[in-house]
C-alpha cells in the first residue's frame, strides 16, 4: 500500500490495534488517525521505518511481528488500498460471478473459505471502525 486514504481511521476512539504489513510504511496525513493509543504492528525488520516514519511515528506502542503473507483483507481490486470501490467490486463479483480483476483471496475479508454477502457486511466493517 503506497499511502492510507485521509480520515481512514479519523474518529475511531475505540481503535485498540492497527496491523500495516508494509515494509515501508505507506504515506499518510495527519488526519489519517485520531488515536495513537492503539498498538501498531509492523514486520520486524520494519519497527525503525516505522518509528521515524511522519504520522506512523506518533503511536506510543509500534511491535515488531512475523508477517506470514501481504495479503490486504478488502482489497478486492488490487490496487494496494481498501476503500468504497472495494465495496463495488465485492458487489459486482457476487452478483456476476466474474472474477475478472478480483482478488478473490482478499475478497474473503471473514477468511472462512468463501465469498460472499457475509464478506461485503465485513468489509463495511472494516471501513467504517477500522477492524473486523
Amino acid at each position: 500500500m503506497a499511502s492510507l486514504q485521509d480520515y481512514l481511521f479519523n474518529g475511531c476512539i475505540n481503535l485498540n490495534e492497527v496491523t500495516a504489513c508494509a515494509s515501508t510504511p505507506p504515506t499518510a496525513n495527519t488526519n489519517c488517525f485520531s488515536n495513537y493509543d492503539a498498538t501498531l504492528y509492523v514486520p520486524k525488520g520494519s519497527v525503525s521505518a516505522y518509528k521515524n516514519a511522519n504520522v506512523w511515528k506518533n503511536f506510543y506502542n509500534i511491535v515488531g511481528i512475523d508477517i506470514v503473507d501481504e495479503t490486504m483483507p478488502g482489497d478486492v481490486d488490487g490496487n494496494d488500498k481498501v476503500n468504497i470501490d472495494d465495496v463495488t467490486s465485492l458487489i459486482n463479483y457476487i452478483l456476476n460471478s466474474i472474477a475478472s480483476g478480483i482478488n478473490t483471496t482478499n475478497a474473503d475479508i471473514d477468511g472462512n473459505g468463501k465469498v460472499n454477502i457475509d464478506d461485503v457486511t465485513a468489509l463495511i466493517q472494516l471501513l467504517l471502525t477500522g477492524h473486523l
